[in-house]
C-alpha cells in the first residue's frame, strides 16, 4: 500500500474491525507517518514492513527506511557507517534554522555540519562544470532550479 501524511492515522482512528487484517498487504510505502500512529498501526493492521520515505522530483536524492521492528521505528534516512563512508564526500547533513529552514552558516561563512545522529538537511555536491541538463530542473524554469542550488557551501567556489 501507498500512505500519504495523515492516511494511517485516519485508518487507525477508525472503529476497529475483525477485517483489519483480512487483506494481503506486506508493505507500506509512503511519508509523514507519525510517531505516534507508526506503531499502533503496524499491529493493528498486521503489515510487515513500513518504509517511510523523503524524496523530491528537485532533488538528487532520496532517503527511506525499511522498517520491521522496533530499529529505524519513526526514523528517516538513518544513514550507518557505510552509507557515509561511500557516500559522505557527496552527501552531508547540515544545520538549519528550525523557523526559517534556512541552512545555518558559521563565522567563515560556510554551512555547519551536522554530528552524527543531530537532524539536519541533506544536502548534494554538485559539479559546478557539469552541463545544466545533468541535474534536476523545474519545466521551463531554469530560474527556480538555480534558486535551489547552494554556493560556497564549505568553501569558495563550490556548489
Amino acid at each position: 500500500m501507498q500512505y500519504v501524511g495523515e492516511l494511517c492515522r485516519y485508518l487507525l482512528n477508525g472503529p476497529p474491525s475483525e477485517l483489519d487484517r483480512e487483506h494481503c498487504v506486506q508493505m507500506a510505502w509512503g511519508n509523514g507517518m507519525r510517531p505516534d500512529v507508526w506503531g499502533p498501526f503496524q499491529e493493528r493492521f498486521g503489515i510487515p514492513v513500513i518504509n517511510e520515505l523523503y524524496a523530491a522530483t528537485d532533488g538528487l536524492g532520496s532517503m527511506f527506511n525499511e522498517n520491521s521492528g522496533e530499529f529505524g521505528r519513526n526514523a528517516i534516512g538513518v544513514r550507518g557507517l557505510v552509507w557515509r563512508w561511500r557516500n559522505g564526500g557527496m552527501e552531508v547533513a547540515v544545520r538549519v534554522d528550525p523557523d526559517t529552514q534556512e541552512m545555518l552558516r558559521d563565522e567563515k561563512g560556510f554551512a555547519i555540519r551536522c554530528r552524527v545522529g543531530e537532524p539536519g538537511e541533506i544536502i548534494h555536491k554538485l559539479d559546478p562544470n557539469a552541463p545544466v541538463e545533468t541535474y534536476p530542473t523545474y519545466y521551463k524554469n531554469q530560474g527556480a532550479a538555480e534558486t535551489r542550488k547552494i554556493r560556497d557551501v564549505f568553501e569558495k567556489g563550490d556548489l
